[in-house]
């Protein structure tokens, strides 16, 4: 594509320099995250925060969250790419068209990008300082300039790139329903490619709530019991599956208005078919003229009944399953674990 809408953001040069590395990117990301880990727990080993060899589980979290995120958003554009490859014969307009889809759907802009990367650094840099209370800085071993420096630098990258996430996520759900929307030619009967891009906001949905039960597992005094965590939550599982639902909505629409119009026009040739035979009918012609108009009947019957059962969600039914189980199997643990626990098992 020789004229790009937008310059890439840093982000996006920098996923790209990852996936210039030899060997899987993921790699990269989890060696990134560990080393993090890894000097934070060497500086609390050194100012004697908790014993030589052990591992404070939240500092083992902080070192990965700023990298989870930045792998989660490599692998989104990596199969948004791929899907938008997939949905290829839906889409309308040429290859120029097409490109710039494709570089809109997995770059953000850099300008944009470098305004939220900012606020997200700066946000997550005053975390600590000025929203934990003085039992939890305690608590979380934030006790020497080392320490209080290295936290501060990677609560800002967590800070960034959850933000960044946010955008990102928030741009590229935009896009999605945007094809759908705009760029597609709506089939009623060939609705499979359609189901290419449903996977990514499958995927991007459950990052989210990967990420959540992760974080609250690693910390253990998290307790679904306090109303206000069962609040937040409760947001969090709505917001990860409107994040699935949302940007399909629109293709859903036009599916169901497309529905409607084919069987409007197979309820009106199906009216004049039966008018056809009303008036063979009526006149005695009991000839094998009545025959291509009993077949015709039968045709448009069978017809219907096909249209009728053509689903309008343009979503993968392994990816809706994928959902479900993410947002459904913790609360049926957690549901499990209190009814175990009434009963003193």
């Amino acid at each position: 594509m020789s004229d790009r809408p937008y310059a890439p953001s840093w982000l996006d040069r920098l996923t790209d320099a990852v996936g210039r590395l030899p060997g899987p990117y993921g790699i990269w990301y989890l060696a990134i995250g560990l080393v993090f880990a890894l000097v934070r727990t060497i500086i609390g080993w050194t100012d004697g925060s908790y014993p030589v060899g052990t591992f404070f589980r939240v500092h083992v979290i902080d070192g990965l969250i700023p990298v989870y995120f930045l792998f989660v958003i490599h692998l989104l554009d990596e199969m948004a790419g791929r899907a938008l490859t997939d949905y290829r014969s839906k889409l309308r307009g040429g290859d120029d068209d097409f490109e710039t889809l494709r570089y809109q759907l997995t770059t953000l802009p850099w300008r944009t990008s470098l305004v939220v990367g900012i606020l997200g650094l700066v946000a997550g840099a005053v975390y600590i300082p000025i929203l934990l209370s003085p039992e939890d800085v305690e608590a979380s071993h934030y006790l020497t300039a080392a320490s209080a420096g290295v936290d501060t630098v990677l609560s800002g990258l967590s800070g960034l790139m959850m933000v960044m996430f946010g955008y990102h996520t928030i741009h590229q759900l935009r896009m999605i329903s945007r094809i759908y929307t705009r760029h597609t030619e709506v089939s009623i009967f060939d609705t499979s490619p359609l189901y290419a891009l449903s996977r990514v906001t499958a995927v991007t949905s459950i990052s989210l709530l990967f990420f959540t039960y992760v974080y609250l597992a690693f910390y253990g005094d998290w307790q679904i019991n306090s109303p206000s965590n069962a609040i937040l939550l409760g947001a969090i599982l709505v917001t990860a599956l409107l994040t699935f639902v949302l940007p399909l909505s629109g293709a859903h629409r036009l599916l169901v208005a497309a529905k409607r119009d084919r069987l409007s026009v197979v309820s009106r040739r199906l009216e004049t078919a039966t008018d056809a035979l009303h008036a063979k009918t009526d006149a005695g012609q009991f000839t094998t003229a009545i025959a291509p108009i009993t077949d015709a009947i039968d045709g448009l019957l069978k017809e219907r009944e096909v249209v009728a059962k053509t689903k309008t969600w343009p979503w993968d039914p392994d990816a809706v399953r994928a959902v479900a189980t993410a947002v459904i199997l913790p609360i049926l643990i957690w549901i499990a674990t209190r009814v175990l626990e009434r009963f003193g098992v």
